[in-house]
């Protein structure tokens, strides 16, 4: 299986995702893993172990989804 589809299917699958964005004005939660989100560099330094949920207020959940894919 080719890394961006196994990228896209985790993204897909909530199980075993260890941190939550809460995206727009509707508050949308988008389940994510934390492993697979530090190949971002712009979101690298938001993935500290503990922090467990980051609020990005000014995204609208759909340009994030195809973001994260």
């Amino acid at each position: 299986m080719e890394s961006r589809a196994i990228a896209k299917t985790l993204l897909e699958d909530e199980v075993y995702s260890d941190i939550t964005f809460i995206v727009g004005a509707e508050r949308e939660q988008i389940r994510a893993h934390r492993h697979i989100l530090n190949i971002y560099p712009v979101l690298k330094d938001l993935l500290e172990p503990s922090i467990q949920e980051i609020v990005l207020q000014d995204v609208e959940p759909a340009p994030f989804k195809r973001f994260l894919r």
